[in-house]
């Protein structure tokens, strides 16, 4: 999954009919129909201003008032004046509605095209082994400070990886499992990292170019490797800080460092993050800050949101779909939709069986919530709340605070909630604290399994104290099964 402009999209004219006729005249957000409507109207409001201020300007509902000027009354528009809106949303720019029906097979252009990339990849893969391309590794896969592995020992196990992640995305293309997700507006791998499928979005064919193709390519291929010593995470992307200090054994398990070298091969330009000097080298400062924390928490929730997102989507097939969870793992569906806040999460939690219905609105929803996460781990989002901070000793952690979770973890809070004031809040509170919990969350769930020293330790925990705000219920049952 790698960042790209972020696209927001509202929903099709017949699900915004169908939400607005659940929940008509005011919004009620105490109801399932009022906060499915609550939604609506934030996705709106997301679609609008995630385009540029010159197609914001370019963008008059009903002939005369300015969408902007429109949104900024939400609580009491009416039902005729969401739907023109959507309208003007759509018309203008097709792209932001919500395609619905999530995915398709390759076909046979496509099928072509992601072979000649294997085969690309296999070929370029070859010529590393060969050593070509050893200024590039040096680069990207530089040695740590101790210096213990050569640089042929950093190519073998470069080499070793990438021939590792070909196999394994050529399996996926003879079982038909590389696939093309309309739903999403990023490309995935297995629904948000995992080893059974790589969705790609329909501009990777329609519109990327062949150096966007091949990096990307090798990128969601490194997740798709099954063993947990070769696996590739989204530890960091190329635009980020810690991207340019991660130690080597990192390195060879974030899946952007692997994207980073194919850039290089293809003659492009690594899109660093401000400030951070090239790529690699030895002088790394791995002290934590809460600036480096707040990112990579802000980062890993922004990922969780993403695997969610497409765990409903490969559920939902049609404009609504009824979903039967029955006990066991499946009930984690109506959690995530907590944390995430659809409308229909607080439903009741049946022993036996529970049904939810998912809808293009939740999906599009959640595709304008992660873009919303992405937009606030942007580097310069969290240097703009560094600044804003008035006392600068919040900006880095005393031997004291080093030495205690809790202190270390009130300083990025501190952070986290400046940005979440400079940027708006997600969830409905006024000082962000929802937004909050709901990050921290999402992080504690990304970070569960990793072998993570600096982030985990802060975030553990929130993940069941954010689920321990609704109340589970049980449906009782006589007799016997």
């Amino acid at each position: 999954m790698t960042p790209s402009e972020f696209a927001y999209r509202v929903p099709s004219e017949q699900e915004v009919t169908r939400i607005l006729a659940g929940a008509p005249g005011k919004v009620n957000s105490q109801t399932a129909a009022g906060k499915a409507k609550s939604n609506l109207l934030r996705s709106l409001d997301w679609a609008y201003t995630g385009l540029s201020l010159d197609n914001r300007n370019s963008l008059v509902y009903a002939g005369k008032v300015p969408l902007g000027q429109a949104l900024q009354h939400k609580d009491t528009i009416s039902d005729a004046d969401v739907k023109l809106m959507q309208k003007c949303l759509v018309v203008k720019f097709t792209g932001l509605q919500h395609p619905g029906n999530s995915l398709k097979p390759l076909d046979t252009a496509q099928n072509t095209t992601i072979t000649q990339l294997l085969q690309w990849f296999d070929t370029t893969n070859t010529q590393i082994a060969a050593k070509a391309y050893d200024h590039h590794l040096e680069t990207v896969f530089p040695p740590d400070s101790d210096k213990k592995q050569s640089l042929d020992d950093r190519r073998a196990e470069v080499v070793k990886r990438l021939k590792k992640a070909h196999e394994c995305a050529g399996k996926l293309l003879k079982e038909n499992k590389i696939v093309v997700a309309g739903y999403h507006v990023y490309v995935n791998s297995g629904g948000g990292g995992g080893a059974n499928s790589i969705d790609l979005k329909p501009d990777f064919f329609a519109s990327y170019t062949d150096p966007d193709r091949r990096a990307t390519i090798v990128h969601e291929a490194t997740h798709t490797i099954p063993t947990l010593d070769m696996h590739t995470l989204d530890i960091c992307y190329i635009h980020q800080p810690q991207f340019s200090t991660l130690e080597l054994a990192k390195r060879y398990l974030n899946a952007s460092h692997f994207e980073a070298l194919i850039r290089l091969i293809n003659g492009e330009t690594l899109k660093l993050a401000t400030g951070t000097g090239p790529t690699g080298g030895t002088a790394t400062d791995k002290t934590p800050t809460p600036k480096k924390l707040a990112s990579e928490i802000l980062t890993a929730a922004w990922i969780q949101a993403w695997r969610w997102h497409g765990e409903m989507a490969k559920e939902h097939q049609a404009d609504t779909r009824v979903v039967n969870i029955k006990r066991g793992p499946g009930l984690d569906l109506i959690d995530q939709a907590h944390v995430l806040g659809l409308s229909w999460a607080k439903v009741e939690k049946g022993y036996f069986s529970t049904d939810v219905t998912i809808s293009n609105s939740d999906l599009a929803f959640l595709e304008n919530r992660a873009g919303k996460l992405g937009v606030l781990m942007g580097s310069a989002v969290i240097d703009k709340a560094a600044d804003a901070i008035t006392e600068k000793k919040d900006l880095a952690f005393t031997a004291d605070e080093l030495a205690d979770k809790k202190r270390q973890i009130a300083k990025v809070e501190n952070l986290l909630q400046t940005v979440i004031e400079l940027e708006g809040a997600l969830r409905k509170t006024s000082n962000g604290k929802k937004t909050l919990d709901m990050i921290m969350a999402l992080a504690d769930k990304k970070l569960e399994s990793e072998d993570n020293t600096s982030a985990k330790p802060l975030v553990a925990g929130r993940y069941s104290l954010f689920l321990s705000t609704y109340p589970r219920i049980k449906i009782k049952t006589t007799g016997t099964a």
